[in-house]
């Protein structure tokens, strides 16, 4: 298994070029191609635009510019997430694979 998903807040640069992004959320589905991304994120410095949400996978990263906060329950959801991206990406059933990670987590 990849080590475990970066933290929100990372700033970081695609290898295709989008100048500097900032990690805003993890997992989504992207509802033109189906396909689920491991990371959300907003342009850096500019913030959050809802009309231009970016989403790549981990593997698109170029360079690491600053690592987000971290503390031990967001390495623990990270930890999870990191999984439930594995599983979704394999073929699980996202609701499935959701509820197994809730699970995990002590999340009723």
């Amino acid at each position: 298994m990849k080590k475990i998903m970066l933290p929100m807040g990372t700033i970081v640069e695609l290898k295709k070029g989008k100048g500097k992004l900032m990690i805003t959320g993890y997992g989504l589905k992207n509802t033109n191609d189906g396909k689920y991304y491991d990371y959300s994120s907003a342009i850096f410095p500019l913030g959050f635009n809802p009309n231009e949400l970016i989403l790549f996978n981990e593997e698109d990263i170029k360079e690491i510019y600053y690592l987000g906060y971290q503390e031990p329950m967001a390495i623990k959801f990270r930890t999870e997430m990191t999984t439930f991206m594995k599983d979704v990406k394999s073929g699980v059933n996202p609701e499935e694979a959701a509820k197994r990670m809730n699970e995990r987590l002590g999340v009723k």
